[in-house]
């Protein structure tokens, strides 16, 4: 299934004409500013519709809008992915956000609960996030990784902090100080972004 290019005679939220319009009223650089404001609201609404092409492999139209009709838990999931998928830039995310609705799709309440974790961590992290998860994940010599602190480790304390926030990597004490190390979950989550 491919994806219809956006057309320039669209329907527009109101929002999004609020916004051109206050842009086209800026002096000598409004217009381009509009322009590109209107392919970036473009962008987003093209990466929601790949999500929902995503969803959709291997189901009919009609079992993803039963869903949606029946449980309000999956159309909030659905909702949140969406959202994540249009401001997200990495293409592996928005790929591993299809992949865990669609399980979401086919599965019970249990399933269900696990994609709801999924994606509150997929809604958090991105590439640099995934690389440093992959770094410890791949870490030689010790049951927690090799990093004895997020220092030594080279991970930025804004990439620590979310990678244990969303319990993607472990963290143990050892004689240099802390150790982290790719959870369970942290590996299941490098496992859908498939880097």
């Amino acid at each position: 299934m491919s994806i219809p290019p956006t057309r320039p005679d669209r329907d527009r939220s109101w929002q999004e004409v609020v916004v051109l319009a206050g842009l086209s009223a800026v002096p000598y650089a409004g217009g381009p500013l509009s322009v590109v404001a209107d392919e970036l609201l473009a962008r987003r609404r093209r990466r929601v519709a790949e999500l929902g092409v995503a969803v959709l492999e291997g189901h009919d139209v009609e079992d993803l809008l039963d869903r949606l009709r029946s449980d309000e838990r999956f159309g909030e999931l659905f909702v949140r992915a969406a959202e994540a998928t249009a401001i997200s830039g990495w293409e592996p995310k928005r790929r591993a956000m299809g992949a865990v609705i669609r399980s979401a799709l086919d599965g019970e309440d249990a399933e269900l609960d696990d994609s709801e974790l999924l994606i509150a961590a997929l809604e958090r992290l991105e590439a640099p996030h995934f690389a440093a998860l992959q770094r410890l994940d791949q870490a030689p010599d010790s049951k927690m990784g090799d990093a004895r602190a997020e220092q030594d480790a080279g991970l930025a304390a804004p990439v620590l902090a979310g990678l244990l926030s969303t319990g993607a990597v472990s963290q143990g004490s050892g004689w240099g100080g802390m150790i982290y190390a790719s959870s369970d979950f942290g590996r299941r989550l490098l496992g859908l972004v498939a880097l």
